[in-house]
C-alpha cells in the first residue's frame, strides 16, 4: 500500500475512497468544486518513471515509445499517459488510468545500458481542470501558461508559491502539475485556498475518469 503525499490535507474532507495503484485514491468529496469551474484533483496515484543518461534517448526508443524531439517538451502515450524529456538526456514517464508504459520500462531497467540511470518518482501530483484554471495559475506563477499553445506540447519546469514543479498545459483548461511530495502538502494547501476564492475546490478523480471505479 502506498499513500499519497496529499492524504492528510485531503482525507477529512473526502467522501468515498477508491484504490489505484496500491493507492487510496478520492473518488468523491463532501464538497466538492465545480470542475468546469475550477477543480484540483489529487492525481499522485498515477504510475511513473524516470531515467537520464546518455544513452537514454536511443533506449527508450528501442522499447518502442515515442520521444520527444527537444527537451522540454512531452509526447502522448496511448490511455492518457505521457513521456516528458527534461532535458537531453533525463526523461519522466507517466501512465493514464490504464496504461502499461510504466511497468514495461521498469521491467526492462535491469537490461538497459550501463549509462542509463533510474531516477526515482514520488511525485505529489495535482490535476488543475476549468475556465479559471489560468487565473489560479497566473496567481501563483510568473510563467504565462495563457501564452503557452497546449499543441505546442511544452513542459514547463518553473516555480509555483515558491515550489519547483513541472507543469503540462494538456489543454488550455486542464493541466498537469508535479512536485517533490515532501512540499506537495503546502502547494495543495496554497492551490486550495485560491481556488475557493475563484469558485472552485477539490473534486474527486470519478469526476474526471468515470472508469475508474468501475
Amino acid at each position: 500500500m502506498r499513500t499519497s503525499p496529499l492524504h492528510f490535507e485531503i482525507s477529512a474532507n473526502v467522501e468515498r475512497w477508491g484504490m489505484l495503484h496500491d493507492m487510496s485514491v478520492p473518488l468523491s468529496f463532501k464538497r466538492e468544486g465545480a470542475d468546469a469551474v475550477l477543480g484540483l484533483a489529487d492525481a499522485s496515484a498515477f504510475a511513473r518513471c524516470g531515467f537520464k543518461g546518455s544513452s537514454a534517448p536511443a533506449w527508450l526508443a528501442s522499447l518502442g515509445f515515442p520521444v520527444p524531439e527537444r527537451h522540454n517538451h512531452w509526447v502522448a502515450l496511448p490511455g492518457g499517459g505521457v513521456v516528458g524529456r527534461l532535458g537531453h538526456t533525463e526523461f519522466f514517464v507517466e501512465d493514464g488510468l490504464n496504461g502499461s508504459a510504466v511497468d514495461s520500462i521498469s521491467a526492462s531497467f535491469d537490461r538497459a545500458p550501463h549509462d542509463v540511470y533510474i531516477v526515482p518518482r514520488h511525485d505529489a501530483a495535482i490535476l488543475v481542470t476549468g475556465t479559471r484554471a489560468l487565473e489560479l495559475l497566473a496567481q501563483t506563477c510568473n510563467v504565462n501558461f495563457g501564452a503557452i499553445r497546449p499543441g505546442d506540447c511544452q513542459l514547463v519546469m518553473t516555480s509555483m508559491i515558491g515550489v519547483s514543479v513541472l507543469v503540462i498545459p494538456e489543454v488550455r483548461s486542464r493541466f498537469r502539475v508535479w512536485c517533490d511530495p515532501t512540499f506537495g502538502p503546502s502547494l495543495w494547501r496554497a492551490l486550495f485556498e485560491i481556488a475557493e476564492e475563484l469558485g472552485g475546490g477539490p473534486i474527486g478523480l470519478a469526476r474526471l475518469f468515470p472508469g475508474i471505479d468501475a
